[in-house]
C-alpha cells in the first residue's frame, strides 16, 4: 500500500470513477492557474498546469473566455460536487508540491480555497508520480 500525507486528518481517498465534465474542470483548473500565477512565470507548476489543462481538452485557460468570467469565488461556487471539490483540492496540493518555492501565500491560497468550497479534508499519495496520477483521473476517465 502506498503511504499517504495528510493536509487536515482524513484517511486515504480513491480517485473518482469518472473525470469530472468541462463545467467542473473549468473553475478547478482556473482555482489552478491562479494558485500558480503565486509562484511568477515559468517553473514546473508551468509545465504541470499546461499537463492539466490538455488532459481536460481546455488548453490554456487564462486565454479562454470563461476564464475571464471567473473569481476564485465564482469558481469555488461552481466546484457544488464533493468530487469537484476534492478534485480542486488534490490539485493545488499537488501544485504546492511540485514548486520548490511554494510558501506561505501558497498554503493560505490553499486554505482559503478550502474553506470556501466547505471542502471535507483530503488525503494524498506521499509519492508524487502517485499524487499525479490522482489529480490527473479527476480530468480524465
Amino acid at each position: 500500500m502506498q503511504p499517504h500525507a495528510t493536509l487536515t486528518g482524513q484517511g486515504p481517498r480513491n480517485a473518482p470513477s469518472h473525470a469530472l465534465p468541462r463545467k467542473y474542470a473549468e473553475p478547478l483548473l482556473y482555482l489552478a492557474v491562479e494558485m500558480a500565477e503565486l509562484s511568477g512565470q515559468g517553473g514546473p507548476q508551468k509545465e504541470l498546469l499546461r499537463q492539466l489543462a490538455e488532459t481536460a481538452g481546455l488548453q490554456d485557460p487564462a486565454r479562454q473566455p470563461w476564464y475571464r468570467e471567473l473569481s476564485d469565488k465564482t469558481a469555488a461556487q461552481r466546484l457544488d460536487i464533493d468530487t469537484a471539490k476534492r478534485g480542486a483540492l488534490v490539485i493545488l496540493a499537488l501544485l504546492i508540491k511540485v514548486d520548490p518555492h511554494a510558501g506561505e501565500a501558497h498554503r493560505n491560497f490553499f486554505t482559503r480555497i478550502r474553506t470556501t468550497l466547505e471542502a471535507e479534508p483530503i488525503t494524498v499519495p506521499v509519492d508524487l508520480e502517485e499524487h499525479k496520477r490522482l489529480a490527473f483521473s479527476f480530468l480524465r476517465g
